[in-house]
């Protein structure tokens, strides 16, 4: 009955279990980070709960995520690391496969076995004819060819995240240089 209270506890569900992610991904864990999607989307809900309330929210002010009580997190996409990541596959591949023949759960699990066997992060949902795959790999190709055993390709996207770390850390140094310079303005 109280949203104000429901949204509270929802944060803060999400903020523990944003906290346990450097556990569920070896990869988080090796880079000290929680998961940069789930920090941004508890930044998202915590903005949308602020507009319901009627506060204006400044958009260009620098927000410093936090995770259970106040204490700061490093998130993947903002370590301050000018280093390379340790990117163990380097391709977001999505694709949705739209069906020729059936994809029942014996198949499925037999798809996912062999997306396991070329990557990880896989999301694999099925939906009437249609099949929605998200892996990230180092072969995307090989995830489309035997995606074409089922059907039809489409919606196919390839992401280099290796590039896409290193530009955002460029972007990133770019930021904390900018911030350093207002510093000095002030104080100097």
């Amino acid at each position: 009955e109280d949203v104000e209270e429901f949204a509270r506890l929802v944060i803060e569900e999400a903020e523990a279990v944003l906290a346990k992610t450097p556990d569920m991904l070896p990869v988080l864990k090796q880079a000290g980070v929680v998961d940069s999607g789930g920090q941004g989307l508890i930044q998202v809900i915590k903005g949308c709960i602020e507009g319901l309330k009627g506060k204006v929210v400044d958009i260009d002010a620098a927000v410093t995520p936090s995770v259970s009580g106040n204490r700061a997190a490093k998130t993947a996409t903002g370590t301050g690391s000018t280093q390379a990541a340790d990117i163990r596959f380097g391709y977001c591949t999505e694709f949705i496969i739209m069906l020729d023949k059936e994809f029942n759960e014996k198949t499925e699990t037999e798809f996912k076995a062999f997306l396991s066997s070329i990557g990880d992060s896989i999301v694999c949902v099925a939906l009437d004819d249609i099949v929605k795959v998200h892996v990230h790999t180092n072969h995307p190709g090989q995830a489309f060819e035997k995606a074409l055993e089922y059907g039809q390709l489409t919606k196919m996207k390839v992401d280099n995240m290796r590039e896409e770390h290193n530009q955002k850390v460029v972007e990133q140094a770019e930021v904390q240089a900018a911030v350093a310079s207002e510093a000095q303005k002030k104080n100097g």
